[in-house]
């Protein structure tokens, strides 16, 4: 949502402001949660990263925890790995029309086997 959007924004905002002159910090932030998102990694090595990353700004680090999930959760793979089952696509009414109700030929060849 747009006020969830903002505040993190303005978090990311401030630790660029933060870390204006160690661009380098800033970029190894950027970096972690990059990871977390492509590669799962969990919250757990997330926090202890940033946390390593943010030492000595306890501020930064209590509004990261803000944003973070459940403790034992890992990130959903990134589309490029995730395999999604598409639905079979919809017959279109001329299909549906043209064999309404008829079992396909492998069904009835079954039927022609099961009889006496």
């Amino acid at each position: 949502s747009a006020p969830e959007f903002d505040h993190a924004y303005s978090y990311v905002s401030k630790i660029k402001a933060r870390f204006a002159s160690q661009q380098d910090v800033y970029q190894k932030f950027l970096t972690i949660l990059q990871r977390y998102k492509e590669q799962g990694f969990a919250i757990a090595q997330v926090k202890q990263q940033v946390g390593t990353l943010f030492a000595g700004h306890d501020d930064l680090l209590a509004e990261f925890g803000n944003f973070l999930p459940d403790p034992g959760a890992k990130a959903a793979p990134s589309n490029k790995t995730k395999k999604v089952k598409q639905p079979a696509p919809a017959k279109s009414s001329s299909e549906q029309a043209a064999a309404p109700n008829t079992p396909s030929s492998s069904q009835q060849s079954a039927k022609k086997d099961a009889a006496p």
